[in-house]
């Protein structure tokens, strides 16, 4: 792959290609909504479905998933500077995200290069005994310690992520004790590869849903004292900024949220 990747460090990249909000402007207001709505759900207690006497309890959840992220690429002085994920990146450039999911579950990442056959960046065996659980609204930044990131190497290459988040655990995909064990004693560069079958299913996830994503363009640009060693797992406060990017399904009862990125490598 076109990046490296440091021991104990990994990042969570979620994004996609809409049509750029130039930078300095307010969203427009439908964004605005939606990144209003999903900033307003921090601290709040889901609420359950309504039980009918008459039939089962719906599985569905009340509110759709959604995510938002941050990206962040560091500047020649090591200060952290928010960038769009559609700018062209060069060797040598190296990238952080901050991760928020509105809802608790499970995180996956994928890598495809130059069209290739996929494999899962996380959960990955060195990292947290492969477990990928997530806390809805809380922060997760990756990598924590900001001395690192996830750099963009000398070759050129057609990068694209998967990001999957899934209100239950995805059914063939091994994590936690099975990761460790399918890895043996090889677990740094260990990586699992789905076949063809698994990863058709693996994308189609979050079927019958379309996605809405919403841009901040007011965080675009802006930068910030690259932070300390962050704690991830930190519930977040409404009056903490929103993310640059907010993206949901638009229908509460898919289970999969399925994001992808392309970055442009040169």
């Amino acid at each position: 792959m076109s990046f490296k990747l440091p021991l104990t460090l990994l990042l969570f990249v979620l994004a996609s290609a809409p049509p750029r909000a130039q930078e300095g402007q307010p969203p427009r207001q439908d964004d605005q909504k939606v990144i209003e709505n999903f900033v307003n759900a921090r601290g709040a207690t889901p609420k359950q479905p309504a039980r009918k006497k008459t039939a089962a309890a719906s599985p569905a959840a009340s509110k759709p998933i959604g995510l938002g992220y941050t990206l962040y690429m560091n500047d020649e002085d090591s200060n952290a500077l928010i960038v769009d994920a559609t700018r062209e990146f060069k060797a040598g450039d190296q990238i952080r995200i901050q991760l928020e999911s509105n809802t608790d579950g499970f995180l996956y990442i994928f890598h495809t290069e130059d069209g290739r056959s996929p494999q899962m960046l996380f959960p990955h065996a060195a990292l947290a005994q492969g477990v990928n659980a997530v806390a809805a609204h809380s922060r997760e930044f990756f990598p924590a310690d900001p001395s690192y990131g996830f750099v963009f190497d000398e070759r050129p290459a057609a990068e694209r992520l998967y990001v999957v988040v899934s209100r239950k655990a995805l059914a063939g995909v091994p994590v936690g004790e099975e990761l460790l064990k399918f890895c043996g004693g090889e677990r740094e560069d260990c990586y699992w590869k789905p076949s063809a079958s698994e990863w058709e299913r693996i994308k189609a996830g979050g079927a019958g849903a379309r996605s809405v994503e919403a841009k901040n363009p007011q965080r675009a640009g802006t930068r910030t004292a690259a932070p300390a060693a962050a704690t991830r797992g930190v519930k977040l406060k409404k009056g903490e900024p929103a993310p640059a990017v907010v993206r949901v399904n638009d229908r509460p009862e898919t289970d999969v949220l399925v994001t992808t990125i392309d970055l442009v490598h040169k």
